[in-house]
C-alpha cells in the first residue's frame, strides 16, 4: 500500500506543469583520457569511461600504466570521499603482454557520484618496483561535471520559513494562490522526496553481486594458457603474470593486501597466527621464491617446471576456494 502511494504522489508530481524530468544522454563506452604522466619508458594514465555525469548514474575510474617486464607495480589506493562519491566497486586485471618486453597494467573503481556541481578526483600514484628501487608518477587532480535534473533539484531545496522541501514553482510570484492546490503541490512533492530516499536505501542496502574471487582466477589462468607464452619461451612474463594472479585472489579472498606487499613482507605476514594461510607458508614460499628467481635473477626454467608452476597456482586456488567460504 506504501509503494502504491509513494508511486501515485510521484506521478502526480510529473504530471504538473514546470516539473519536467531532463533526461541527460548516456555517455559512450569508450575510455576518456584525464590525465597522464611519464618517465623514461615508464607511463601512467587516468581514464573516466564518461566525460559528463548523470547523479543517479554509476561511473567507472580507470587506472593504467606500462612500465618493462622487469618491473612491478603498485597503484595508489583511491580513498573515498562523501562530499564528491562513494566507492562502489573495484577490480584489478592480470598484467597484458605488450611488444617491446613491456606489460600493461589496469584497474578499474565504479563510483556513485554525490550530488554536486563538480566531482572532484584527487591526484593519484603509481609506484615502480624494480629490486630496491621505487619510482613514482602521479596523475593530476581532475573534475567531471554532475547533471541534476529540476527534479532531483527541487527535492533538495528547503523552504527557510516552513523547513519543508518545495518546488521551484512555489517560490515564483503569483497574484493569487489557492491553499487547496499548495497542499496538493505540498504532499506531492513530499511524497516524490520519500520515494527517492527509499530508493537511495534500497540501492545502499542490496548486496553487490560480485563473481567469486576463484572463478575470477580461475578464468585468468585460464586466459594465460590461452597466450601460449610457454609455447613462445616466454617464461618472464609468464611467471609474473602468473604470481601476479595469485596475489589478486589471496588479496580478494583473505582480505591480505598480497599485491601491494614484497615477496618477503608476505611471507612475513603469514606467521601471524590469525593468518588463515599459516598452514600454506611453506609451499608458497618455494612458488614465490621460485617465481622471483625468473622474474629478477633471469633464471630459465624449463616449459615443464613452468607448468608445474601453473598447476601448483591453479592446485592451491581450487583447495582454498572451499575453505574461504567456511570462514566468511
Amino acid at each position: 500500500m506504501l509503494r502504491f502511494l509513494v508511486y501515485i504522489s510521484v506521478c502526480l508530481l510529473l504530471a504538473l506543469p514546470g516539473f519536467s524530468c531532463r533526461k541527460h544522454e548516456e555517455a559512450g563506452t569508450e575510455k576518456i583520457l584525464q590525465s597522464a604522466a611519464s618517465r623514461g619508458d615508464l607511463r601512467f594514465r587516468v581514464y573516466s569511461d564518461r566525460s559528463e555525469l548523470d547523479v543517479m548514474d554509476n561511473f567507472q575510474l580507470i587506472l593504467q600504466a606500462e612500465a618493462p617486464e622487469s618491473q612491478s607495480l603498485v597503484f595508489s589506493k583511491l580513498k573515498a570521499d562523501s562530499a564528491n562519491y562513494a566507492i562502489v566497486d573495484f577490480a584489478a586485471a592480470a598484467p597484458l603482454h605488450l611488444e617491446g618486453a613491456r606489460l600493461l597494467y589496469e584497474c578499474r573503481y565504479t563510483l556513485e557520484p554525490m550530488p554536486v556541481e563538480e566531482l572532484r578526483i584527487p591526484a593519484l600514484k603509481a609506484e615502480f618496483r624494480q629490486g630496491e628501487q621505487r619510482q613514482e608518477l602521479q596523475s593530476e587532480e581532475f573534475s567531471l561535471k554532475v547533471h541534476m535534473s529540476e527534479e532531483f533539484k527541487a527535492e533538495q531545496e528547503i523552504d527557510r520559513r516552513s523547513g519543508l522541501p518545495l518546488a521551484r514553482s512555489l517560490h515564483r510570484a503569483r497574484g493569487a494562490r489557492s491553499w487547496l492546490l499548495t497542499g496538493f503541490l505540498l504532499l506531492a512533492l513530499l511524497g516524490g522526496l520519500a520515494y527517492w530516499f527509499w530508493r537511495r536505501r534500497s540501492r545502499a542496502a542490496e548486496p553487490l553481486q560480485l563473481e567469486p574471487a576463484h572463478l575470477k582466477a580461475l578464468r585468468a589462468l585460464q586466459q594465460l594458457l590461452e597466450q601460449s607464452l610457454l609455447e613462445q619461451g616466454a617464461f618472464k612474463p609468464f611467471y609474473q603474470r602468473l604470481s601476479f594472479i595469485l596475489r589478486v585472489y589471496i588479496e580478494e579472498r583473505f582480505q591480505i593486501n598480497a599485491p601491494e606487499l614484497t615477496s618477503e613482507e608476505f611471507l612475513a605476514s603469514l606467521t601471524r597466527e590469525d593468518s588463515p594461510l599459516a598452514e600454506k607458508r611453506a609451499l608458497l614460499q618455494e612458488f614465490m621464491t621460485h617465481c622471483d628467481l625468473v622474474k629478477f635473477a633471469e633464471h630459465q626454467p624449463g616449459e615443464q617446471e613452468a607448468r608445474l608452476s601453473f598447476d601448483y597456482c591453479k592446485s592451491f586456488i581450487e583447495q582454498s576456494a572451499e575453505v574461504a567460504e567456511t570462514l566468511s
